[in-house]
């Protein structure tokens, strides 16, 4: 209900502190449907976005990634941004278009977001979701039919998995180019010479790279959980002990 997201706040309160305020936020909006809140290496993401034009997010699978910097995220900007446009670009349409279904759901199923959708919404429309003042989400894959689209936020998911690189630099990244718009690269790494690693020492690209301890050490060696709640230490070290290396 929305009453359960303003709590004792009037609208115009809510509305004020959600242009600044990205926590909180995501915070109102999210917390019930991701089961967390924004955590500070989620917070460090937000300002690298915020900060910079190109940016590259590299962490562990589960911490996050998508729900905060390909959801929550584009979610905030739309809805503090009248004529927002963004497209979120994954390997595969089939992979955009599920981002785009948790964003459908998250706008259709909550108060005062849904605010957001127009009289007669396109509900059957698998790629785009148009929202009142202009405001536009696509999605799409990583190939040149994305040429007409200018937009102000470009999210490409998991682009460490992108086996046509020259088609992104040359395509897909252009495309904020215009609106002078940010470009939001996340993923988890797959090897060390992926396309993630070739955007990481691309020159103008911002990395962001979170570890899942503290201090960078295995959870054998000492290492502690940069998230104790939800990936307790000792649970790290089992996934540890399997020989995952993505830490």
């Amino acid at each position: 209900r929305k009453e359960e997201i303003l709590l004792e706040m009037s609208e115009e309160e809510f509305n004020l502190r959600c242009t600044w305020d990205f926590k909180f936020f995501a915070s109102r909006f999210f917390s019930k449907r991701f089961g967390y809140d924004p955590q500070s290496f989620h917070m460090e993401w937000i300002e690298a976005a915020e900060n910079n034009r190109r940016v590259v997010i590299e962490a562990c699978p589960g911490f996050g990634k998508t729900t905060m910097m390909g959801v929550a995220y584009p979610l905030w900007k739309l809805y503090n941004n009248p004529g927002f446009v963004v497209p979120v670009i994954s390997k595969s349409l089939g992979q955009s278009t599920m981002i785009l279904d948790l964003i459908k759901r998250c706008v259709y199923d909550t108060p005062i977001l849904n605010d957001l959708l127009p009289s007669k919404p396109d509900i059957d429309n698998r790629t785009t979701l148009r929202l009142t003042d202009d405001r536009v989400l696509y999605c799409k894959p990583n190939s040149d039919n994305i040429r007409m689209v200018q937009a102000d936020l470009l999210i490409a998911d998991e682009v460490a998995q992108y086996t046509n690189g020259p088609i992104f630099k040359r395509d897909v990244a252009s495309r904020v180019n215009s609106k002078h718009g940010t470009l939001i690269a996340i993923s988890s790494p797959v090897h060390e010479t992926d396309f993630q690693q070739e955007l990481k020492n691309t020159p103008g690209y911002k990395t962001v790279s979170t570890r899942a301890t503290l201090d960078g050490r295995l959870p054998s060696d000492g290492g502690k959980s940069i998230w104790e709640s939800k990936f307790p230490t000792n649970y790290l070290k089992t996934i540890d002990l399997e020989g995952v290396s993505a830490f």
